[in-house]
């Protein structure tokens, strides 16, 4: 191995990197760099080699307890330092989730706790580079709320929006700035959370969870305050008729 030296390519002049594409995969290759100008060729630099890894194939995706997604593919390489789990909710934009050791061929995200699809890709890494991706695989996430507005210091995503704690919407809002419409303060937390479903009366509410910035309207019998509570437009002795 390195007895016979082809040139792949040439690059400009400062160049400090290159790439190579459309390698056999699992075969060793060695690589040296020669600077030339008019005058002649450079010296080659100290050679060094690595092995592209072959893709793995067959991966799956299935929905999990936890609520999670589970992943299941063939490692088809001998030499992989790892491999790369990529993630997408929009089928496209994919990004990596994280990296998990060679030989794996399963992984489990717990990261996947809304009712939305979660697209996957998985390719084996080396020195560096990777292989080619594998097929994509989806499944969709789960999640059970344990609560209609988000509790901002438990580390998990109770309203099931996706968003857990300080990055939720609901927890950015300080009850010492005034809580906006629709909102009232959780003083055990100091943030506005929303009030329209959370099964009391509270706010501006007519009744509960109705009537008043909620977009529900009150029903007949139900309480009111002004006729606008209500569906029917008419409140009569703080009845909605």
């Amino acid at each position: 191995m390195g007895a016979t030296w082809t040139s792949t390519r040439t690059t400009g002049a400062n160049a400090i990197s290159s790439s190579d594409e459309g390698l056999a995969s699992e075969q060793p290759v060695c690589y040296r760099v020669i600077a030339f100008n008019a005058r002649g060729d450079s010296p080659p630099s100290n050679s060094d080699c690595t092995t592209p890894p072959a893709a793995p194939t067959g991966l799956t995706a299935t929905a999990a307890e936890g609520p999670a997604i589970d992943l299941v593919w063939t490692d088809n390489s001998a030499v992989e330092d790892g491999y790369e789990i990529l993630r997408a909710t929009d089928g496209a934009a994919f990004g990596i989730v994280t990296d998990v050791p060679p030989n794996s061929t399963t992984y489990h995200d717990a990261g996947a706790t809304t009712n939305a699809t979660y697209s996957y890709q998985v390719r084996a890494k080396k020195d560096g580079g990777s292989s080619d991706l594998s097929r994509t695989a989806s499944a969709v996430g789960s999640c059970v709320p344990a609560s209609v507005t988000e509790i901002c210091d438990n580390g998990v995503d109770d309203d099931c929006n996706g968003l857990t704690d300080g990055s939720d919407p609901a927890c950015s809002l300080s009850c010492s700035n005034g809580c906006p419409p629709g909102y009232v303060c959780a003083i055990w937390v100091d943030v506005c959370v929303p009030h329209c479903g959370d099964g009391f009366q509270n706010g501006d509410e007519g009744d509960v969870d109705c009537g008043g910035s909620c977009a529900n309207k009150c029903t007949t019998g139900q309480h009111c305050w002004v006729s606008s509570d209500c569906a029917s437009f008419s409140c009569v002795n703080d009845i909605c008729q």
